[in-house]
């Protein structure tokens, strides 16, 4: 039987911003978002800034 996957909703992307603006390490976010840490990571990586290393939710 395959794995299925749950999407990253709105919320969680707005609390990872929240979160990082707060000051909080990456397995701090995941923990409190009872999510795996490498999908946490792959979001931050795919919507956070190169430049300033700011991450918006989209």
């Amino acid at each position: 039987m395959p794995k299925q996957y749950n999407q990253i909703t709105a919320d969680e992307r707005d609390k990872i911003a929240v979160y990082l603006a707060g000051g909080f390490n990456y397995s701090d976010i995941f923990r409190m978002l009872c999510r795996n840490r490498s999908s946490i990571m792959r979001e931050i990586k795919r919507n956070g800034s190169k430049q300033n290393q700011v991450y918006t939710s989209m």
